[in-house]
């Protein structure tokens, strides 16, 4: 015959095991938190600000030019956040302080200053991205040590700025 001992035991060791299974699940396929670090992101992001990242997208392939994406590099102990600006294919230059994707100007209002020096034209290989911080002029990004972005490095696409609370926003 069960205790109320046993019964609770068993309880408190069924909730823990659920709750194992059910964040592995979430934290595998479905989103994380990561933490900003640097200032490559600025002005959008800051140091400190906390995101969810969805990983969703990764398993679908399903990103878009203009994402901010969170990625791993072999390089950083931190995982890297960007701004996707070049899918496979993608033609991407920069000229006259202006971003060009595909011969288009690109739009950019969340940029605080024009961006310095010349870049391509280079083209984006199968399978990789190409990813600049929004301070273009002073961020480690496709034009150097990250290189093209391939796929597999991916974590996933920031959609919500949770902390400071006073800076809660979504990126959609």
């Amino acid at each position: 015959m069960e205790t109320r001992f046993m019964k609770w035991l068993r309880d408190w060791i069924e909730t823990l095991a659920i709750s194992a299974i059910l964040t592995t699940f979430i934290l595998t396929y479905v989103g994380r938190s990561c933490i900003v670090v640097g200032s490559s992101m600025e002005p959008t992001l800051h140091t400190g600000e906390r995101l969810m990242v969805e990983r969703v997208s990764v398993h679908l392939n399903n990103f878009e030019k203009g994402d901010i994406v969170v990625f791993e590099q072999d390089w950083s102990d931190e995982a890297l956040i960007k701004r996707l600006i070049g899918m496979p294919g993608d033609c991407i230059e920069i000229r006259d302080t202006k971003l060009w994707v595909n011969g288009e100007l690109l739009d950019e209002p969340y940029l605080s200053e024009p961006i310095y020096g010349d870049y391509g034209p280079v083209w984006v290989p199968e399978d990789t991205f190409f990813v600049l911080g929004d301070n273009r002029n002073n961020s480690n990004d496709s034009r150097g040590s990250v290189g093209f972005l391939a796929k597999d490095l991916m974590i996933g696409r920031a959609f919500v700025r949770f902390w400071p609370l006073t800076q809660l926003s979504f990126f959609f």
